[in-house]
């Protein structure tokens, strides 16, 4: 999350993630859900990553335009993301 804003605003869709969290998995990021059924939480991943043995794995549930594509913390993320799969 390096060089990400704590908190940003951007106009995109949202999913109804209900992440269940593999052994590795860490969320990095979450949005507040707009209308949660009853039981579900309040929020939701936006951001996560998955180590498993010998591969990484970031999930990214933003960039569905060119709002979110021209956004400079998305652009962030997207960078910091391949700078991270890439490391051995």
């Amino acid at each position: 999350m390096k060089g990400v804003p704590a908190t940003f605003v951007v106009n995109d869709e949202s999913y109804n993630i209900e992440l269940t969290r593999p052994e590795g998995a860490e969320v990095l990021g979450t949005i507040p859900r707009q209308d949660p059924k009853e039981g579900q939480s309040k929020i939701l991943p936006s951001v996560w990553t998955v180590k498993y043995p010998g591969t990484k794995v970031v999930c990214i549930a933003l960039g569905h335009d060119e709002k979110s594509h021209d956004h400079a913390a998305y652009k962030q993320l997207l960078l910091n993301s391949l700078n991270w799969v890439s490391q051995k």
